[in-house]
């Protein structure tokens, strides 16, 4: 579960952009006047002005992960979500690891923009070279309020109603506008047997969702 003091440290964050943005485009006449509009303390607000940065940009320097590598975990946890196969704590902390270590490929949303930049731009901020501990899963969790740790039910794959029209259409656009969103070819799609997904799981086990979604189960295929 997400911290309430995390939740309202984003927003006094998000408020202190608005005010930001609204004094320098006038909006607000000045720090106080965007101060008093938002409910924030002035002096936080001349100080985002001077340059302050933010409590996100602040921790970024200290988290294990990048920015695109943390993004690259949230699809791929909505995609699980989507499944029917939501991670568990020990399955996401694997996979981080396997992402921190570029073994696999870091979703960059602006990867075009930064291939015309010069060289000198592209340089990332160095992450420490440190090895997750049991503690960074709910860390990550906590930076992310649309995740939510469930108590997962076993059910057979043969018995969700998971095998409908409607369902296997929306699931086969999904992938289409994957594919064409990433640019995938062919040739670099594979087939994957999902049941090792099942192997070592219990009746029922805590998995991470995405909470944007709505999804009852943890789908197990049948024995």
């Amino acid at each position: 579960m997400v911290k309430k003091k995390s939740i309202k440290a984003q927003e006094i964050d998000l408020r202190l952009s608005e005010a930001v943005l609204g004094v320098r485009t006038k909006k607000f006449k000045s720090a106080n006047a965007a101060a008093i509009a938002l409910g924030l303390r002035p002096d936080s607000v001349r100080k985002r002005l001077c340059g302050r940065i933010t409590r996100i940009e602040a921790r970024q320097k200290q988290q294990l992960l990048s920015k695109n590598q943390e993004k690259t975990l949230l699809k791929w946890i909505k995609e699980l979500t989507i499944s029917g196969y939501a991670p568990s704590h020990r399955i996401l902390r694997e996979v981080a690891d396997e992402v921190r270590s570029n073994k696999c490929r870091v979703f960059q949303p602006q990867q075009l923009q930064l291939q015309q930049q010069p060289q000198t731009q592209q340089q990332q901020p160095q992450i420490p070279n440190l090895p997750l501990r049991q503690e960074w899963v709910p860390r990550f969790i906590q930076r992310h309020p649309n995740l939510r740790v469930k108590l997962g039910r076993r059910v057979e794959a043969q018995r969700m109603n998971g095998v409908t029209k409607q369902v296997l259409k929306g699931w086969f656009d999904a992938y289409k506008s994957l594919i064409t969103e990433q640019k995938i070819e062919n040739y670099n799609t594979y087939n994957m047997d999902e049941t090792g997904f099942s192997i070592g799981t219990m009746q029922s086990t805590r998995i991470i969702v995405d909470s944007t979604l709505r999804t009852r189960f943890q789908a197990h295929p049948g024995r």
